[in-house]
């Protein structure tokens, strides 16, 4: 398909674009929340990190922030939004006055389970005006020398309805954080820096390791970015919020999943089999979602749910509520996304469309084979015969994509799509780069953005 083609094919834009969408994406963009760009921290040296005193805030509400720097010195802090803005990727929204950071205290850790936090004195303290909108925001810290690092929250707007609330992963950023990763004390649910064994417990009063972005936080990034580009009608929360149950799915057409959405506890699981069962429409943009089952407590400084236990073994304490793979509990990820996680992969595959003929693929040309370059990458997810299939009925299969998994071993990537009992539409797209070909400079394709704003815009009833 040549250049002209594909460009009548990408999405012109929604009939009933969300006014408060649009609007806050036409105001001034910038790049400053780009930590790519100049010098960042590492966790070495640890020339200043620092993490927020919540995953979300609701606007009106304060929020906390807690720095250190490897010696006294004045620090700045900027506030973004992220978005689209023209292009950009963010807004800024805030900047503090100038601030006076101290060298704090080592961190804290607990031998039994691993478990490390820090008990770091608060640096700056910012009450969120009532006017921001609802978003993903990224806090980036600056040195006078110009090293910077960031972190990341969620401003929530609890008393709105929306047609799509996205739920950022955090309780998978935890478990993925290695902080500090200096070879002595770092600890994630994936191992010890330099040493044998895993955690059992990571805290969010740490930062994240390097320079303080979550692991694979750049998908829910690149899936906000279309997803306000294109208008839609979106709030956000976080997995914490499903937890604690702030998400009340009658008031949300769509839930979606962004990124890496692997880390589940029994409160996050219950309020997305109560979104289906209401009728409420599930969409997942990553791969390997709702694995793990975790527990969330609170922290060793105060302050509720600010642990994640996940022992992943018979070992396990508690054993009423044993923290192991969600499959193993008799309780499938298929039975409720469709599909579920088969394996990871060293390199990215093709993308391969099947079943063009499906409402999905209208519009963008593609036929039975159809490439994306490098759209199945990192791990993949496809159905499972020997498990509980998913009830309902328009069952579709929309992609099988073969892959070479990091064993060596052929395996299958397939994205799939069923209408719940309730009525409600539940997709998964089993890959983690399917966002990053929304909008990734160098892997977006009209085709691939045509037709998700197909499925999206069924799901919301725009079609």
């Amino acid at each position: 398909m040549d250049k002209a083609a594909l460009a009548r094919v990408a999405p012109t834009g929604l009939r009933r674009p969300s006014a408060v969408i649009t609007r806050e994406n036409s105001r001034r963009g910038s790049n400053g929340w780009n930590l790519r760009a100049g010098r960042t921290s590492d966790d070495k040296r640890r020339q200043i990190q620092g993490y927020a005193s919540a995953t979300s805030v609701q606007a009106g509400e304060e929020l906390h922030f807690h720095l250190s720097c490897d010696s006294p010195q004045q620090v700045r802090i900027d506030l973004y939004r992220l978005g689209f803005y023209n292009g950009k990727g963010g807004r800024l929204v805030l900047s503090s006055p100038p601030l006076h950071a101290e060298t704090q205290q080592a961190p804290r850790t607990d031998p039994s389970t691993r478990l490390v936090w820090c008990e770091w004195t608060r640096t700056w303290t910012v009450r969120i005006p009532a006017d921001w909108v609802s978003g993903y925001y990224q806090a980036v810290f600056t040195r006078a020398d110009g090293v910077r690092a960031g972190t990341v929250f969620v401003v929530r707007d609890d008393a709105a309805a929306s047609e799509v609330l996205v739920v950022l992963p955090f309780t998978t950023y935890a478990a993925y954080n290695w902080w500090p990763r200096d070879g002595q004390t770092g600890s994630s649910l994936y191992g010890i820096e330099g040493a044998k064994g895993k955690a059992k417990q990571v805290s969010f009063d740490r930062p994240y390791h390097e320079n303080g972005l979550p692991s694979r936080h750049d998908l829910d990034h690149r899936l906000i970015w279309w997803l306000e580009q294109q208008g839609f009608d979106c709030r956000y929360a976080t997995s914490v919020d499903l937890h604690e149950g702030r998400v009340d799915p009658a008031r949300h057409r769509l839930l979606v999943s962004s990124g890496h959405d692997e880390y589940y506890s029994d409160a996050m699981r219950s309020v997305v089999l109560k979104a289906r069962s209401h009728g409420t429409n599930l969409a997942f943009f990553g791969a390997n979602a709702m694995y793990w089952r975790v527990r969330l407590e609170a922290g060793r400084t105060g302050g509720t749910n600010r642990i994640v236990t996940c022992y992943k073994s018979k070992d396990d304490p508690e054993r009423s509520a044993p923290t192991r793979q969600w499959r193993q509990l008799d309780q499938p990820e298929q039975a409720l996304m469709g599909s579920q996680y088969t394996s990871r992969m060293k390199q990215p595959h093709p993308l391969v469309v099947s079943s063009p003929e499906h409402w999905m693929w209208a519009g963008t040309g593609v036929q039975q084979g159809t490439q994306f370059p490098r759209i199945v990458a990192v791990e993949a997810d496809r159905v499972m015969d020997e498990f509980e299939q998913a009830a309902g009925s328009e069952h579709a299969t929309l992609t099988s994509s073969p892959f070479c998994n990091a064993a060596g071993d052929e395996d299958l990537q397939q994205t799939v799509l069923h209408r719940a009992p309730a009525g409600g539409y539940v997709w998964n797209a089993g890959t983690f780069h399917w966002s990053l070909g929304l909008s990734h400079p160098r892997l977006q394709d009209p085709r691939l953005q045509r037709a998700t704003y197909n499925l999206l815009t069924r799901m919301l009833g725009h079609d």
